[in-house]
């Protein structure tokens, strides 16, 4: 997935999904799938906007389940819901102040979330 980000540069995640066909019914296989991945970007504000990270340091899991219904010999309409947890660890620059004056404290945090995605498409199976 590669997304342009407005003045800011490109989101990019790439992943790798290991998919398991389940037994055919008729003209339709469910499946599981399975995958991690490497990203410098994520989701905020529940929008679809990205945060640029300094590097490529977003850890992706991907776990999903779906039905590939054949409509042609080597067509399949495809469904499928995937979850999704990115994880990451963020410096977080705090300040505290006193009679003494004021001191930056610098830390790192571990931060995660996950999002729920439904996809629909095409397969093309040859």
């Amino acid at each position: 997935m590669i997304s342009a980000i407005k003045n800011e540069g490109r989101a990019t995640e790439t992943s790798i999904n290991l998919l398991y066909n389940c037994s055919k019914i008729d003209k339709i296989v469910p499946f599981l799938l399975a995958g991690i991945g490497r990203g410098n970007a994520y989701v905020f504000d529940n929008r679809a906007e990205y945060k640029l990270l300094n590097s490529s340091n977003v850890n992706v899991l991907n776990l999903g389940a779906g039905i590939k219904s054949y409509i042609g010999k080597h067509i399949a309409v495809r469904t499928d819901y995937r979850y999704n947890v990115r994880s990451w660890e963020e410096k977080i620059r705090t300040w505290s102040g006193g009679s003494g004056g004021i001191y930056e404290h610098i830390g790192v945090a571990d931060v995660s979330y996950s999002s729920h995605l439904f996809v629909f498409g095409l397969s093309y199976l040859f």
